[in-house]
């Protein structure tokens, strides 16, 4: 079996040390889980509106049980590069909430999938629609319209950024987000590009040696989990509100449950 250094000890520590935070995590997991189990409906809602934000909740719901995987383990840096795409997801939703037309922005998410099919494979994988043809139908004969709409250069900004033609930090200030973007998505760069070379190596003071780190580590543990915690509670409200399933007390309670917590926690640190 493939492990760090003393995994299986520092998992146990780590476990033990962070157990309100994992315990809250897991009151979470089991309330945003629900919620799409089975998939909810919704008549008065959009089709494809319902499609998309069962697809970013689900997306959500994974990535989150990433982080705590890998938290569990001390992996921290490697979560750390999951809550980019917990942001993206977030700020996608939140773009389609806010949308004047939800349902043409949400078909047009849907075709982001084919745009860059086309451009990664230089054809849209049609034995994918086959397979569900009445579902993809209406998207198949929207492709080339809007490609046709976007123009050349417009078509290629939708394949990049997708329906909110934005960059991430431009959309981020767009939704009064800016200060996750700041403090957290760009913070986190590191972990993501590769410059972060100092959290894996090291030299001794001598140096004649150098320090590899292979073993567990929970430096930053809980705030990169509460992080990733209040990603979810975003997520989960907003199904919550589009799918009528009077969840929303629960939901909150769990996040002021933990708010509380986190409060005590840096209070005892300060």
């Amino acid at each position: 079996m493939i492990q760090l250094i003393e995994e299986d000890v520092g998992s146990s520590v780590i476990l033990k040390k962070h157990a309100d935070i994992f315990g809250a995590a897991d009151k979470l997991w089991q309330l945003a889980s629900s919620l799409v189990l089975p998939g909810p409906t919704n008549e008065k809602v959009d089709f494809h509106v319902r499609w998309v934000v069962l697809a970013y909740h689900a997306r959500q719901l994974r990535a989150f049980r990433s982080v705590v995987l890998l938290l569990e383990r001390g992996l921290v840096p490697e979560a750390q590069k999951i809550l980019r795409p917990m942001i993206e997801t977030r700020l996608h939703l939140h773009f389609l909430a806010e949308s004047a037309d939800a349902p043409t922005t949400a078909r047009q998410y849907l075709m982001w999938e084919f745009a860059n099919d086309e451009k990664l494979l230089g054809f849209v994988k049609e034995e994918e629609r086959a397979k569900h043809s009445a579902l993809y139908k209406t998207l198949s004969e929207l492709f080339p319209e809007e490609k046709k709409r976007l123009g050349t250069e417009g078509w290629k900004q939708f394949t990049r950024q997708g329906p909110p033609m934005l960059s991430i930090d431009a959309l981020a200030q767009k939704l009064n987000f800016s200060d996750w973007y700041n403090m957290v998505y760009r913070r986190i760069s590191g972990a993501i590009h590769g410059f972060n070379l100092l959290a894996y190596a090291r030299p001794t003071k001598d140096a004649k040696m150098f320090i590899v780190n292979l073993a567990p580590v929970d430096d930053a543990l809980d705030l990169t989990l509460d992080a990733a915690i209040a990603l979810l509670v975003d997520t989960s409200l907003r199904v919550d509100a589009l799918f009528k399933l009077g969840k929303e007390k629960d939901i909150r309670a769990l996040d002021e449950e933990h708010a509380k917590w986190l409060k005590e926690k840096l209070g005892r640190a300060g």
